[in-house]
C-alpha cells in the first residue's frame, strides 16, 4: 500500500494526475498490496526468515512503483533509486547477501554497463535506468546482476519488437525501459529463493 501511495505522490510531483482517482483503482491497489504481502509471506515462510519476508516485500514495492511511474511518466524517480540502493545496505545488514564485495561489484557492473548504453544509445535510454541499474547491482550483487540485466534487456527488446511490428510505436518513439528492468531484477531476485 505504501508503495501505491508513494507511486501516486510521485505521479503528482510530474503533473500527472494518478492512478487513485481513477474508477475501481483503489480495489486495484488494494489487491495489489494483498498480493505484495502475501508474496513475503510466503517466501518468509518457505525460507524461514522474516528479514527474506520483508526484503521480497520492500523490492516487489520499489520494482512496482518504478513500473508504474515510468510508464506514465517516462522517469524513474531519484527518491525510488535511493530507497532500493538504501534497502541494499540494509538486506546486506540483515541477511549477509551479497556480501560488500559482490554488491560493490554488481553496482559497478549494473550502472557501468547502462552508463556505456546511456552514453552511445544519444538518448534511447535515460539517467534513471542507469541509476536504476546501479542500485539494483547494489541489492543483487554480482554475478546476479548480469541475470537481471539479462532478463530486462530481453523483455524490452521483445516488447520493443511486438510494438514496431504492430505499428503502435516507431524506431525512434521512446519506451519506457524501467518496467522491464525492474522485472529483471525482481525475477532474479525471487528467483534465487523460490526456484
Amino acid at each position: 500500500m505504501a508503495a501505491c501511495l508513494t507511486a501516486e505522490r510521485l505521479l503528482a510531483g510530474y503533473g500527472d494526475g494518478g492512478l487513485l482517482g481513477r474508477r475501481g483503482a483503489r480495489m486495484g491497489v488494494g489487491v495489489v498490496a494483498l498480493a505484495i504481502a502475501l508474496l513475503g509471506g510466503y517466501v518468509g515462510w518457505r525460507e524461514r526468515s522474516w528479514a527474506l519476508a520483508l526484503s521480497a516485500v520492500v523490492l516487489t514495492a520499489v520494482c512496482l512503483a518504478v513500473s508504474v511511474i515510468d510508464l506514465r511518466v517516462r522517469r524513474i524517480p531519484n527518491a525510488l533509486v535511493a530507497a532500493l540502493a538504501a534497502w541494499a545496505v540494509v538486506q546486506a545488514l540483515l541477511l549477509g547477501e551479497p556480501t560488500w564485495g559482490e554488491a560493490l561489484q554488481g553496482a559497478l557492473v549494473g550502472g557501468g554497463a547502462f552508463a556505456v548504453l546511456f552514453i552511445i544509445g544519444r538518448g534511447a535510454m535515460g539517467m534513471g535506468d542507469v541509476k536504476f541499474m546501479a542500485a539494483a547491482g547494489l541489492l543483487l550483487g554480482y554475478p546476479l546482476i548480469l541475470g537481471a540485466m539479462l532478463v530486462g534487456i530481453l523483455l524490452g527488446g521483445l516488447v520493443a519488437l511486438a510494438l514496431l511490428i504492430t505499428r503502435r510505436a516507431g524506431r525512434k518513439d521512446a519506451i519506457a525501459y524501467g518496467p522491464y528492468l525492474a522485472i529483471g531484477a525482481w525475477a532474479v531476485w525471487i528467483g534465487q529463493y523460490l526456484l
